[in-house]
């Protein structure tokens, strides 16, 4: 893998983001939607370290279901 693939990558991970050691286990959001996946597994106590989704008006509202966090 190229370098500058690596360091992009870098950027878009949440290092800033403190530990919740409390959590039974993380997840990946891939292919997010809303965050439906999302609000599932937090109830059950996960802690999600990262999110992607491509259409631009399902971002939007994911964004709104889950203000300041990626």
């Amino acid at each position: 893998m190229h370098a500058h693939y690596v360091f992009g990558l870098q950027r878009l991970l949440p290092f800033d983001e403190p530990a919740n050691n409390n959590a039974p286990f993380t997840f990946v959001d891939l292919f997010a939607g809303i965050g439906g996946i999302r609000m599932a597994f937090e109830n059950l106590g996960g802690r999600c370290v990262f999110t992607s989704e491509w259409d631009s008006y399902a971002q939007n509202t994911y964004a709104d279901n889950f203000p300041g966090r990626h």
